[in-house]
């Protein structure tokens, strides 16, 4: 994936395999990337049948998700300590 630039969709299906939401949240990355707030999940997976999703768009996912995971987890950590 890195060393070509873009995800293919064998790529993508490991991904969704091992994580199943990871569709809907590359759904909402690559709308706020692209500023196309109408794409749709067809659109999208057209686009990832075609090769059109960079891998540059795939590390801004990790980060949201890492990011959304720490969240949850401090909240977690928060309520069961009170």
């Amino acid at each position: 994936m890195m060393a070509n630039g873009k995800v293919s969709a064998q790529d993508m299906m490991s991904f969704v395999n091992v994580f199943p939401k990871i569709r809907t949240e590359l759904l909402k990355t690559e709308q706020k990337i692209s500023g196309n707030h109408n794409l749709s999940m067809k659109q999208l997976n057209d686009m990832i049948s075609k090769g059109e999703v960079s891998s540059k768009t795939m590390q801004k996912l990790w980060m949201v998700c890492r990011r959304n995971t720490r969240m949850r987890l401090l909240t977690l950590v928060r309520l069961s300590t009170e």
